[in-house]
């Protein structure tokens, strides 16, 4: 630090606090909402199996929270997110996302055609404009998330789906504070918010898949 300086360790720092913040988020939301982390995919994407009330929803009672689940799972075959991707839809409803793991969209990706493989329509264009590449399944695309648990696919309609932040806390920055026991000083990222569905009958979940 200061003029003396060779390395902006600092910025490496900075840098480094970025990933692991993202880091952080990324695996939150593929949880139930557990400890500290958001209301993420697997509370969300539940009929009240594992996870009885969503937010302050009890299922058994408010049933227009309850989402779809299927917790067979199997060997994959194209029924089975055929099947799933009908009880996540009504009408004009759909899904338009469907996350899981590199191991079942390889079995996807052997069940279909090179012709299904490889059209790509300009309904997610904004996803690949992100760097997201997939499969499309119908109306929703496939994409892959490296440290899902295995077994599972999550069907998403994005419609639905939204991260709230709150305004005063999105990534606010906490300036250095110097320690009183060495040279040295710290500062801190705050982070408020949660995933939301407001319409969790169009979401669903596939697990033990093989």
């Amino acid at each position: 630090m200061g003029s003396n300086k060779i390395r902006n360790y600092v910025q490496d720092k900075m840098d480094n606090a970025q990933e692991t913040i993202s880091t952080i988020l990324n695996s939150s939301m593929r949880t139930g909402g557990e400890g500290d982390n958001i209301d993420g995919i697997k509370a969300i994407c539940d009929d009240g199996t594992n996870y009885p009330k969503y937010g302050t929803l009890t299922r058994s009672s408010d049933t227009w929270a309850k989402a779809q689940l299927d917790g067979t799972g199997g060997v994959y075959a194209n029924s089975i997110f055929q099947s799933m991707y009908g009880q996540c839809s009504k009408n004009n409803q759909h899904p338009d996302l469907i996350i899981t793991t590199q191991a079942v969209y390889n079995s996807v990706w052997g069940k279909m055609t090179p012709q299904q493989r490889y059209a790509q329509s300009t309904a997610h264009a904004d996803l690949r404009a992100i760097g997201f590449s997939g499969i499309e399944f119908n109306d929703a695309l496939i994409v892959v998330e490296d440290d899902m648990e295995t077994g599972l696919a999550f069907f998403m309609n994005s419609n639905y789906i939204e991260l709230v932040v709150h305004a005063d806390r999105n990534m606010s920055w906490q300036d250095f504070m110097p320690h009183l026991d060495e040279d040295a000083k710290t500062g801190r990222f705050y982070w408020m918010g949660n995933l939301i569905c407001t319409a969790p009958r169009y979401e669903g979940q596939i697990q033990n898949l093989t």
